[in-house]
């Protein structure tokens, strides 16, 4: 009672549902989410995608976007690279890349494996590189060899971006929205 429970079953009951919540962890986060929803859970997801889309435009500019384009069409060779869920968009410039005539080469590894892929990387290349919510360990070892070798970099990046200390050739960065609503 002088915890502010009416008894002993208030008490009890109280700390299993914070057990079974805890428990549930991100299912439970997400059912929430979804039962929060005003319009539906679509409307919410295509609300919010909209939203962050549209602010990419205060974050990276034309220019910017000329900038990479001039950089990619320049280059020798296009090495893409990206870690976790980002190795979908690696997956996804590769094949936009090369089927517009560029010579992409998908090098989204890790460990040795990568650094197999990393030999072949000359002057006159360039590689893009992706990193969302933290740096990737690999990120800066790449940007390294890259510079050593005098191949240029392109960073697609969240706002993590900031706090890297390899810097890229040409950053392009925008935050992916309010990470505390993502499903």
């Amino acid at each position: 009672q002088k915890l502010g429970f009416d008894g002993y079953p208030a008490f009890r009951r109280a700390l299993r549902e914070q057990h079974e919540g805890a428990a549930a962890g991100p299912s439970l986060r997400v059912a929430r989410t979804l039962a929060a929803a005003p319009g539906g859970v679509w409307h919410a997801l295509l609300g919010r995608e909209v939203e962050s889309l549209l602010a990419c435009e205060k974050h990276v500019t034309q220019p910017q976007l000329d900038k990479a384009a001039a950089l990619l069409q320049g280059a020798g060779q296009i090495h893409i690279w990206a870690a976790g869920n980002a190795k979908v968009l690696a997956d996804l410039l590769d094949r936009r890349l090369r089927s517009a005539g560029l010579p992409a080469r998908n090098i989204a590894h890790e460990g040795r494996e990568l650094a197999e892929r990393l030999v072949t990387l000359n002057k006159g290349d360039v590689v893009v590189a992706f990193a969302f919510r933290r740096a990737p360990k690999a990120l800066a070892p790449i940007f390294e060899h890259a510079r050593a070798v005098k191949a240029k970099t392109l960073l697609i990046a969240d706002m993590v971006a900031h706090t890297l200390t390899e810097r890229p050739d040409l950053l392009l960065a925008a935050p992916r929205g309010d990470d505390e609503k993502f499903l």
